[in-house]
């Protein structure tokens, strides 16, 4: 079994550092030293995993690709200074990295500067927790705002629909009421026509009760005459069976006969005179 090899790779030119940035490394390595190569990137780069050095001072690195570190478990030895290293939301894996990783960070610092530097990256880290945080917060208020919203315009909407049925039971409730009062004028007319109906038959009734009233003048007056042509042939017979005696007995029975013929046909006149009062009432 070979030994692993050591990559030292030092001040290369510009096209050594374009193939850097794809830098491919399948054989087992004990380190890598890509100190002072001027690297803006190692976007798309693979090393082995039993890697145990890697150096990166004094590059142009701001960034490092999520995860590159991560799959080099056996490192041993890390040096980063040297390198503007950026510092946003984007990086804050590579700075927690950082912090669990102090004691393989091996660069040229005092231990008062690594101090220094690991609070600041730590307060940096608590800033973009917080920040974070704050964002979360921020849209889970966004989005209870939303919420609020779609729920007062719902409300809204339900109040719509709500007005919309009042109004249209309102409405249904005026036709009944309509269909209510056309009904009732359609009985009032109903009763009118009843009334008209039994007014007719009333005075059909009046002018039959008029007939027989007139018929029964008639007959009575029938009656009269027939009394009349009888009186005057009793008269006659009386006269000629006794002129004198009878004469003036007769005379005072017919007087007193047509005292009472007078008075039942006055009685019968008061009646008409009655009835025609009531007639024109």
């Amino acid at each position: 079994m070979s030994s692993p090899v050591r990559y030292v790779i030092r001040h290369g030119k510009s096209d050594y550092r374009t193939r850097l940035m794809s830098l491919v490394i399948e054989d087992e390595v004990a380190g890598l030293d890509l100190t002072n190569n001027e690297l803006a990137s190692m976007e798309g780069a693979r090393l082995p995993e039993g890697t145990r050095h890697l150096l990166l001072a004094n590059n142009r690195l701001r960034v490092l690709p999520p995860g590159l570190l991560d799959s080099l478990g056996e490192l041993g030895r890390v040096t980063l200074s040297g390198n503007p290293w950026a510092c946003d939301c984007g990086t804050l894996g590579f700075k927690k990295w950082i912090l669990s990783k102090a004691d393989i960070i091996s660069d040229e610092l005092t231990i008062l500067e690594e101090v220094a530097v690991l609070r600041q990256i730590s307060d940096e880290l608590t800033i973009l927790e917080e920040v974070a945080v704050l964002r979360q917060i921020n849209d889970e208020l966004s989005i209870l705002e939303d919420v609020a919203v779609l729920r007062q315009i719902s409300d809204e909407l339900t109040i719509l629909e709500d007005v919309a049925d009042l109004r249209q039971i309102n409405d249904e409730l005026s036709i009944l009421e309509d269909v209510a009062v056309l009904r009732q004028i359609n009985d009032e007319l109903t009763i009118l026509e009843d009334v008209a109906d039994l007014s007719q038959i009333s005075d059909e009734l009046t002018i039959l009760e008029d007939v027989a009233v007139l018929r029964q003048i008639s007959d009575e007056l029938t009656i009269l005459e027939d009394v009349a042509v009888l009186r005057q042939i009793n008269d006659e017979l009386t006269i000629l069976e006794d002129v004198a005696v009878l004469g003036q007995i007769n005379d005072e029975l017919t007087i007193l006969e047509d005292v009472a013929v007078l008075r039942q046909i006055s009685d019968e006149l008061t009646i008409l005179e009655d009835v025609a009062v009531l007639m024109m009432n």
